[in-house]
């Protein structure tokens, strides 16, 4: 599933993850509202990956369940033998962190195939980017195009080069067009800086 995800929402996902260090930072620092900032956090990257239609929802749906049971103070459904409610704060966040674990890894898995796609077809496209910058084929726009339309002229430029048709075509066919698009004004932007 990851393969299919968009730039824009395999980014978003991976922002959910990156939000898991000031969290970590709450858990830290004893901030009472841990389980809250929590149970936020899990419902919404268990939201992100509806939004994406990826079934991983469903297990992250699991792993929001179990927290609110420990919210109300009983275990981990899981756990064997946790007859009582959790003795100490410390204690339920300590299960609390397991499950973000749980979950930071489940994300990671999802995303891991799709981000070693993209981080590919970046570096191709830089390579591409540098060659055409090279041979004088980036030129800027002409009055009145709009950014989308110079960069499909552009890209139309460089998939007609022999030696860049194959590279573009590749690319494309690991972002799609409209992601290749993307890719292309970053890099140059990047490269302009």
């Amino acid at each position: 599933m990851s393969s299919l995800l968009r730039l824009a929402n395999l980014e978003q996902i991976e922002r959910q993850l990156l939000a898991l260090s000031p969290l970590m930072a709450l858990l830290e620092v004893g901030a009472p509202d841990f389980a809250e900032q929590a149970h936020q956090w899990l419902s919404q990257t268990e939201k992100c990956l509806l939004d994406n239609r990826l079934p991983a929802a469903g297990s992250l749906a699991a792993l929001r369940g179990s927290l609110i049971a420990l919210q109300r103070g009983g275990g981990v459904p899981s756990e064997q033998g946790n007859r009582g409610r959790l003795q100490t704060r410390k204690q339920r966040d300590a299960r609390i962190a397991g499950l973000l674990k749980e979950a930071a890894d489940l994300l990671a898995g999802q995303v891991r195939g799709r981000r070693s796609q993209v981080d590919e077809a970046e570096r191709l496209m830089l390579q591409l980017v540098a060659v055409a910058d090279r041979v004088g084929l980036l030129q800027p726009a002409q009055a009145g195009q709009s950014h989308t339309a110079y960069l499909q002229a552009l890209m139309a430029t460089l998939s007609q080069r022999p030696e860049l048709g194959s590279h573009i075509v590749h690319v494309q066919g690991m972002l799609g067009l409209a992601d290749s698009l993307l890719m292309l004004d970053r890099v140059i932007e990047r490269l302009r800086s």
